[in-house]
This record gives structure tokens, C-alpha cells and sequence, in this order.
């Protein structure tokens, strides 16, 4: 798992831009797993699913009203 703090220190604590990035990982992952899309950097698959977990969490904690576009095409939890 991913640390939690250190992501949202890297992003200053700002919810908006962890928002964004939770938003641009689940997009590529949308890309690699459902688009199969060839321009999409294969990385470790794995990771890439918890780190998006990881994400989902620090934005539910904090916005629990909060929907991802993708959240219903990628139902990992």
C-alpha cells in the first residue's frame, strides 16, 4: 500500500490535486485495462491498482460525496 501522508504532502495537502491525480491514474489505468490502448506505458500492474485504491481512499476520507468519472468502469476496491 501506499503512504498515505506522503502523497498528501507531495500535493500540499490540496484535495483538488490529489483529486487530479486520481483522476488522470484512473484514466490510464481505464486506457490499459479496458482500452487496451497501445500508447499506454505498461508499468506494474498491481501497483498501479493499489496506488489508485490508494487515492480513492484519501479522497473518500475527505469527500465522501466525492464520484469518480471512472469509479463505476473500474470497480476496484
Amino acid at each position: 500500500m501506499f503512504d498515505k501522508d506522503m502523497i498528501r504532502r507531495m500535493n500540499n495537502n490540496d484535495l483538488d490535486a490529489i483529486i487530479r491525480l486520481l483522476e488522470l491514474n484512473e484514466d490510464r489505468l481505464h486506457a490499459w485495462l479496458i482500452e487496451d490502448a497501445p500508447t499506454v506505458v505498461r508499468d506494474d500492474l498491481d501497483a498501479s491498482v493499489n496506488y489508485v485504491r490508494t487515492l480513492r481512499e484519501i479522497v473518500k476520507a475527505e469527500r465522501p460525496d466525492y464520484v469518480s468519472p471512472y469509479e463505476s468502469e473500474l470497480p476496484i476496491r
